[in-house]
């Protein structure tokens, strides 16, 4: 069959049934023609304009919910991987006081930001509120627990802002992709320095306001202070730029690596999940 005529039938896919187009497209790639896509595989769905609003996330059918349940599950055990190795990038680190530390890890981060895509923002949410304590029960608390609160309102914070920018307003569906290459990467890197700049200064508000209210703050200064922890007698220009610039490089890290995986969950979830 000739491309011409390839094309002349493909074009009629929007007036015969789902039954009839799986029975007689076998692409070689995937193939969007109207509201159908039809993957590499032969699965065949359609293009809704209802999954880029919100609202859908609140209504799920049963396998849908089972479905999110169970790659919940599966994520929380990713969690404890991701611990242990952050652990190794935890030597990059400053403590501020005793129970608030700026690390450097950053691939619990990018976990988080990828499961969006299959999870959507309620259910990662869940995992950005359980991820800190995971953390801290891996790492047996040496960070007290200021610090996984901090990181785990900033995780909470950051899910819906991936979502509504990155999935929302730049359309991004954790399903289909767009054919037109020029748009397909406009959506896709566009929205990162955005997300890089919000996420850090949510976090490094976050952590100047736990820092202001710690009760480490409060003492008077009369003694001396623990060895690496910078002298807070103030929350000063100093210390706001250090959080920010500490904060920048590491989300700029996990939403790099959120670039290079996020795309690969749109296949699993044709496989597993429709919405």
């Amino acid at each position: 069959m000739t491309t011409k005529d390839k094309n002349k039938r493909l074009s009629k896919i929007e007036d015969i049934s789902e039954e009839e187009v799986n029975k007689q497209i076998q692409p070689e790639k995937d193939q969007y023609v109207g509201d159908h896509h039809i993957t590499k595989s032969g699965d065949h769905d359609h293009v809704k304009e209802n999954e880029f609003k919100l609202h859908i996330e609140f209504r799920l059918s049963r396998s849908q919910l089972i479905f999110k349940i169970v790659l919940t599950g599966i994520f929380i055990a990713l969690c404890f991987a991701v611990s242990a190795i952050d652990m190794a990038l935890e030597a990059i680190r400053l403590p501020l006081n005793d129970q608030l530390w700026l690390t450097f890890k950053f691939l619990d981060i990018a976990l988080i930001t990828i499961s969006i895509a299959m999870l959507g923002p309620i259910f990662a949410s869940v995992i950005s509120i359980l991820a800190p304590w995971i953390h801290g029960i891996v790492h047996g608390f040496e960070h007290g627990v200021i610090t996984p609160s901090v990181e785990m309102l900033s995780g909470i914070l950051i899910v819906w802002l991936v979502w509504l920018v990155f999935y929302y307003f730049f359309k991004n569906s954790p399903i289909h992709q767009d054919q037109n290459k020029r748009k397909k990467y406009f959506k896709r890197f566009v929205p990162l320095p955005i997300l890089i700049t919000a996420s850090t200064l949510i976090t490094t508000a976050l952590f100047v306001f736990a820092l202001w209210v710690s009760p480490d703050h409060h003492h008077e200064h009369t003694h001396e202070h623990s060895a690496g922890e910078p002298e807070l007698d103030d929350i000063n220009v100093k210390i706001l730029f250090l959080v920010f610039c500490w904060n920048f490089l590491k989300y700029t890290l996990a939403f790099g690596v959120f670039s290079i995986i996020e795309w690969k969950m749109r296949p699993i979830n044709h496989i597993y999940y429709k919405k």
